[in-house]
């Protein structure tokens, strides 16, 4: 049972025989008795509610990690803090009040992570074991009067730039569970194999930065599943959602900060957002801008997106080919059910979208 005399018992649930065999030889060095399992049922047969900690990885093939946990908490609330959830994907559907550990991870942020699963009341220990807070869908599916997924009142450009919101979540979804089975997983062993060759005798010239290098790329890695991807949360600021979305696209953003912002749903932020992502896609095919700036008109029934676009200073490259980017915008513009109009100088370019005011609150 857990917490008797001896060494701490720790169950491994991990589909891949490569990291269950690192993790238990970690683990084992440092005084633990660790079992593994590669599935759930495995994992079921061995009485996993007995042990001390109990590792399970999220992603077991077809397999869902925290299935156990979940069954775990339904006989005892108190098991779910005997474990720790191993991830290498999004941890935006993590089970509440769980600890995990994010891949690709250190030597000793697993052993910390592990140590933490025994002092129930200490503090988090940051990334190694951060508590997952529920979350609700990052883009919840609009309602469906009709059944047609129209929301009444909203014109169909609307609808469109939510289909494709949701489109980009399910892509990093995606992307996400292909560096998990593959980049991820791959760096996590080599990093532990590693780790543990440099305990057992004196490291090689070199080793250190080599396992630098393999930290920063497991960073790399981590940012692409764990970064502030734009879409994945409501925006409320107009001025700090553009910045977010556009960065790539452009420099500096600013926008105007007159009352008509104060006027603004909730609901329009973001597709503003969308439209002026979308106007620079199309625009920006060189340089990318030194500075942009948005400015907003209103009326009761229209939205007026004004872009502006200023090219680097003693700069002789173009923002772009007005040719092509007056097509793109006339296209959105039809794409959008709007209207459209641009000017483009040396230097300055100016573009402009209309298009439909949505009549419902919230962007879904």
């Amino acid at each position: 049972m857990a917490g008797s005399a001896g060494a701490r018992r720790v169950l491994v649930v991990d589909d891949v025989d490569e990291m269950r065999t690192l993790i238990r030889r970690a683990l084992s060095a440092n005084g633990y008795e660790v079992d593994v399992a590669s599935t759930l049922a495995q994992a079921r047969e061995m009485d996993p509610g007995g042990y001390d900690a109990v590792l399970v990885d999220a992603g077991l093939g077809h397999e869902r990690g925290a299935d156990l946990i979940e069954a775990l908490r339904s006989q005892d609330p108190a098991a779910a803090g005997r474990c720790l959830l191993i991830t290498g994907g999004t941890l935006d559907a993590l089970p509440a009040g769980v600890a995990f550990l994010a891949k690709p991870f250190q030597l000793a942020e697993l052993i910390e992570a592990v140590g933490a699963l025994q002092r129930p009341h200490a503090a988090s220990p940051g990334r190694a074991a951060a508590i997952a807070a529920e979350a609700d869908s990052p883009i919840p599916l609009a309602a469906r009067p009709g059944g047609n997924g129209q929301q009444a009142g909203e014109p169909q450009a609307w609808q469109l730039l939510r289909l494709s919101r949701r489109l980009r979540a399910r892509e990093r979804h995606e992307l996400t569970d292909f560096l998990h089975d593959g980049p991820i997983q791959e760096l996590t062993a080599i990093s532990l194999e590693l780790q543990m060759m440099s305990r057992a005798a004196a490291p090689a010239a070199r080793f250190d930065a080599v396992l630098r290098q393999l930290e920063a790329a497991a960073g790399s890695l981590r940012w692409l599943v764990d970064g502030d991807w734009p879409f994945t949360e409501p925006e409320t600021r107009l001025a700090e959602a553009l910045q977010r979305r556009t960065g790539w696209l452009a420099g500096q953003v600013t926008v105007d900060a007159d009352d008509r912002l104060a006027r603004l749903s909730t609901g329009e932020v973001p597709v503003i957002a969308d439209v002026v992502e979308l106007m620079l896609l199309g625009m920006v095919t060189a340089s990318p801008p030194a500075r942009a700036h948005v400015a907003l008109r209103t009326d009761q029934h229209r939205l007026h997106i004004e872009l502006f676009l200023t090219s680097a200073d003693r700069d002789d490259r173009p923002i772009g080919d007005p040719a092509t980017a007056g097509a793109a915008l006339e296209e959105l513009a039809f794409a959008l059910g709007g209207t459209s109009n641009a000017s483009f100088g040396e230097r300055h370019w100016r573009a402009q979208i209309a298009l439909p005011r949505r009549r419902v609150p919230a962007y879904t």
